[in-house]
């Protein structure tokens, strides 16, 4: 089997605000030089999928990786390499030198690429020993560009289904549990009944709008704690943006007229080939952002979009958000993990925090989905609900069965460790990679 030079290209979503504990321990940092800065993100698990790289490695790949917009560790690595850059255009100038300078065989993009797209279409062309560019994501969009990728990997059997009808081909690739995680933290004494980290949905808008209502009904009722990420919504930035700002509300417009549609003839106008592409785009779109069609109905909760933030709604059970290392510390310190995915999931389940509340020896309660048995065992390696109420009977019954509950993180874990690894993955994307060079 062929092995490969390839570049791994992941943003940091969250950098800002997840490096603030790393610069509490390391002061310096950004004035190291750029290996060290690079590894001390990467060894705190700081930025996602990371895990990659090891992987590939651990089959023989040589795998180079680039956080592009970590300005301060880029600016490093173009001032070690003597590589000049305009300070509105140093995302694109830095990256496409790091492209030269690795000169890989396979780019692949963890998400979409984060350059503009006349110039990623044309990689190809203008460095001809990049064979091939792949893409893995997790969400919709991008329908008019993805199709010029030479290997689309998608996170759930709806994308795969939704990127067909617009001609391009996708294999799916579920989200995984990056067990080197473990070489740094082992399983953890329980210390909480019941946890939910990550977002609350507050300033998502109405696709988060059921994980916000019923995250608030826990709250109330249960003894859960919640580390959470919610970021005000930024009025000052749409209301400075009138593109933006219209953009947005054509896509709620559309959404609401939508919404009085039933659902199968929503889809089926969604995806007609005899609507122009553009609409059809625009109609995905309003989908990606609000979401208030294709809700998960079956969960009957106030679909409101959220109003207030939860932490300071309940701020002794709420917590600032927590990231890397300090993230999976508190799931596998979790008697259960909660879980509950996006109203954009649209009835599929695989979200990351499935795998990593598993892997880090947790018992998971998550919503239901129809491919729920393409993962994992529902009763003996997780445990399910499918309404506001089955939750709140779930949690009583996990909290009251101790025994049951660690049979269940016990069996889920060993789940998550033989088939869903990060090294697990990586094997399916080598055997993809064999097929299209």
């Amino acid at each position: 089997m062929r092995k490969f030079k390839i570049l791994f290209v992941s943003p940091a979503s969250y950098f800002s605000r997840s490096s603030v504990a790393l610069l509490q321990q390391h002061p310096d940092l950004f004035q190291q030089p750029y290996d060290v800065q690079s590894n001390l993100l990467i060894e705190h698990k700081l930025v996602h999928h990371t895990g990659f790289s090891h992987a590939m490695s651990q089959l023989g790949h040589h795998v180079a990786t680039v956080l592009p917009n970590i300005q301060t560790l880029q600016k490093q690595w173009a001032q070690e390499n003597s590589v000049s850059y305009s300070e509105t255009t140093w995302g694109t100038e830095i990256l496409l030198a790091q492209i030269e300078s690795i000169r890989p065989e396979i780019i692949y993009f963890q998400d979409y690429p984060p350059l503009p797209f006349a110039v990623w279409k044309n990689l190809k062309q203008t460095n001809p020993y990049i064979k091939k560019i792949i893409v893995h994501r997790g969400f919709p969009g991008y329908f008019d560009t993805l199709g010029f990728v030479d290997l689309l990997m998608v996170a759930t059997r709806h994308l795969v289904t939704q990127y067909a009808n617009y001609g391009i081909p996708a294999r799916l690739l579920y989200h995984y549990f990056d067990e080197t995680v473990l070489d740094s933290i082992q399983l953890l004494p329980v210390s909480y009944p019941i946890t939910f980290v990550g977002s609350s949905g507050y300033s998502f808008g109405a696709g988060h709008a059921t994980r916000y209502w019923l995250l608030k009904e826990l709250l109330e009722c249960t003894p859960i704690e919640m580390w959470l990420e919610e970021t005000p919504p930024s009025k000052e930035a749409t209301s400075k943006n009138p593109l933006l700002s219209g953009k947005l509300f054509i896509a709620n417009s559309i959404t609401k007229f939508l919404s009085w549609i039933p659902f199968p003839i929503r889809q089926m106008l969604i995806n007609s080939k005899w609507i122009p592409k553009k609409y059809r785009d625009l109609f995905n779109n309003s989908q990606y952002h609000s979401w208030r069609i294709g809700l998960k109905s079956n969960l009957k909760i106030n679909l409101k979009e959220p109003e207030k933030p939860l932490m300071d709604l309940f701020p002794r059970q709420c917590h600032l958000p927590v990231f890397g290392l300090d993230y999976y510390r508190i799931l596998g310190s979790s008697q259960i993990s909660f879980n509950c995915h996006t109203d954009a999931a649209l009835g599929d389940v695989g979200n990351m925090r499935m795998f990593e509340a598993t892997g880090m020896g947790s018992c998971l309660l998550t919503d239901t989905g129809k491919n729920m048995s393409d993962l994992f065992d529902v009763d003996s390696e997780v445990v399910t609900y499918s309404s506001r109420e089955e939750a709140l009977e779930k949690i009583k019954f996990l909290l009251e069965h101790e025994s049951k509950r660690r049979d269940i993180a016990t069996a889920g874990h060993q789940r998550t460790l033989r088939d869903h690894t990060v090294l697990k993955r990586c094997e399916q994307i080598d055997e993809w990679l064999q097929e299209i060079i």
